[in-house]
């Protein structure tokens, strides 16, 4: 075990920026004050519906406070009131933000049913991107944040979402084997339930030349070794601030296997990295914190990706799977984006 004071060196694997999403990154946008804030400050189980394309029907959990409403990631858009305050609240609201460098704007008006039990969500509104402008609508009842996470776990594996558009060349080289048989387990404890922000080959974010998943993980996250092996470079000196311009720079862990692949896992918390090189690992033992550190678009994640041979080379990556994941497949066994996997006992 270390003492979290040694670094290793710059790696040129070029990692990729988080995808945004319509369900789980808005950038907040200030709006006129609201007189108060609805009938309770609470958190909403949202289920949208009726969007195209990449903004599939999906599920959220929003929070309404005086004046701003966020999505379960933290970023907010703001809201303020369209008629006096009472019983039923009738808001309208608007989020700004970037898709792959593309501005995107969502606006709408909703009514939220404050007297009792019976409380509800409505709204309808229109996204605009590109030029091109797409109507939905969402609807949703108040619940408590951690039961709102659980359903929103459960429903993600229940509704899988549309999945983007991937890279033709790349998809040629994701032949993966028989999850059930797989030598890899999910890169973070058993019991834990992560959402897959960018999978494999994704053509709208920066897996379209990579074999590699981010997940979700907030700043401080468990990661465990996926594979036992020996580590063979570290480093952890990066700020948690997403800020890097350098696709290769990141805090990061390599683990060689005893089949001579290699494990990758990046954007780990400054000084959070456990284990020294040379030091053997098992599967499953806490290795390292998942962090915000190297270029993630500012939303922290867990890279994960396996290399053929050390030391590793760009597009010499391989495709693999996980023998305890819970949570639905693709047609050729790989991950799906926008989807909770929760790491269960093997």
């Amino acid at each position: 075990m270390r003492d979290h004071t040694e670094s290793g060196h710059r790696h040129p694997i070029a990692t990729m920026t988080l995808t945004f999403c319509l369900l789980s990154a808005t950038v907040a946008t200030v709006g006129p004050a609201a007189a108060a804030p609805p009938p309770k400050s609470r958190t909403y189980f949202t289920v949208f519906l009726g969007l195209d394309g990449p903004y599939s029907t999906g599920v959220d959990c929003l929070r309404f406070t005086a004046t701003e409403v966020c999505a379960l990631s933290g970023v907010c858009g703001s809201w303020s009131r369209t008629e006096p305050a009472g019983p039923e609240t009738a808001i309208a609201f608007e989020f700004i933000f970037e898709e792959d460098g593309v501005p995107v704007q969502i606006d709408g008006q909703a009514r939220i049913d404050g007297r009792g039990t019976g409380d509800t969500l409505a709204a309808a509104a229109r996204l605009e991107t590109a030029g091109n402008s797409v109507n939905f609508g969402f609807t949703g009842r108040p619940t408590g944040r951690r039961k709102c996470l659980r359903l929103l776990r459960e429903w993600t594996r229940r509704h899988p979402p549309e999945q983007g558009e991937q890279n033709a060349a790349c998809v040629e080289r994701a032949e993966f084997a028989d999850a059930a048989v797989s030598a890899y387990v999910l890169p973070y404890p058993v019991g834990m339930d992560y959402r897959v922000s960018q999978t494999y080959c994704f053509q709208g974010g920066g897996h379209r030349n990579q074999l590699a998943y981010d997940f979700a993980t907030p700043v401080g996250s468990r990661v465990t070794a996926a594979h036992a092996g020996v580590v063979r470079q570290i480093r952890e000196d990066l700020p948690d601030d997403g800020s890097s311009q350098d696709s290769g720079e990141h805090n990061n862990v390599f683990v060689e296997h005893d089949d001579g692949t290699v494990a990758f896992y990046a954007h780990l918390q400054q000084g959070g990295v456990l284990v020294e090189v040379g030091e053997q690992v098992e599967a499953g033992q806490l290795i390292a914190y998942s962090g915000n550190s190297g270029n993630t678009g500012g939303f922290p994640h867990l890279h994960f990706g396996v290399y053929r041979s050390w030391p590793v080379e760009e597009g010499d990556d391989v495709p693999v799977n996980f023998s305890n994941a819970l949570g639905p497949l693709d047609d050729r066994g790989g991950l799906l984006r926008g989807v909770y996997y929760r790491a269960m006992p093997r």
